[in-house]
């Protein structure tokens, strides 16, 4: 019925909807013929279940028969479960509750950091938190992320320095001190958990200062200011 090749039609569409039902006989049913399947004993035609009025009906199953069948499913399925309409800006709220809870119980002291490393980080935490007391310092496992409300910057700490991944576009940002690197076609960056597309290496105070402007453009891009 399936044709000749009917060992790729059935390994293609065994499983698919329209070829998918409810039965207690699907050991009996077994790879019978499909006039068998509906006419032994428990067969479709004294199946009482709706789901099988259709497959009851046809004089044959082939592709054609499965196909129209499973966009007749998939059409019921959508009028019993219709797709769920929520609000954007719900939703978003509700990922920031659930940020601000995930920030709350973790601790950024326990973050692993050399001691030259967590000098450089602690004057950049106090440079950050004077841009916008709102925004949202999350420790992850081996770095520190912070969001405002959007993600806009990680802070990898290194052996002797930092590393700053913030998601901007190299071309975009004002650099005249040569800090920022290209990390677009990176394939990933070493501890972090989020991506971006500018790196910058932190290596003393005084390129903090030289990182501030760029960690403020990344601030303004998803904050909306």
């Amino acid at each position: 019925m399936l044709g000749p090749d009917w060992k790729t039609v059935q390994k293609t569409w065994v499983h698919r909807l329209g070829n998918l039902t409810l039965t207690g006989y699907n050991s009996t049913y077994s790879d019978r013929p499909f006039d068998e399947k509906k006419t032994i004993s428990g067969g479709f035609e004294h199946s009482s279940v709706r789901l099988n009025k259709f497959v009851r009906e046809q004089p044959q199953w082939t592709t054609d028969e499965i196909e129209k069948r499973g966009h007749i499913l998939a059409d019921r399925a959508l009028q019993i479960w219709p797709a769920l309409q929520v609000d954007p800006a719900l939703v978003e709220k509700a990922k920031q509750a659930e940020l601000r809870e995930l920030a709350q119980r973790r601790d950024v002291a326990k973050v692993p950091m050399s001691t030259p490393a967590r000098a450089l980080f602690e004057q950049l935490r106090e440079r950050i938190k004077h841009i916008d007391p709102a925004i949202l310092e999350l420790a992850e496992v081996k770095s520190v992320s912070y969001h405002g409300p959007g993600f806009f910057l990680e802070v990898l700490p290194r052996k002797q320095r930092l590393s700053l991944l913030l998601p901007l576009d190299h071309a975009e940002i004002d650099d005249p001190h040569g800090l920022a690197q290209d990390a677009t076609e990176w394939k990933f960056v070493v501890n972090a958990k989020h991506e971006g597309g500018v790196l910058l290496r932190i290596n003393d105070p005084d390129q903090i200062d030289h990182a501030m402007p760029i960690i403020r453009q990344a601030f303004v891009m998803v904050s909306g200011e």
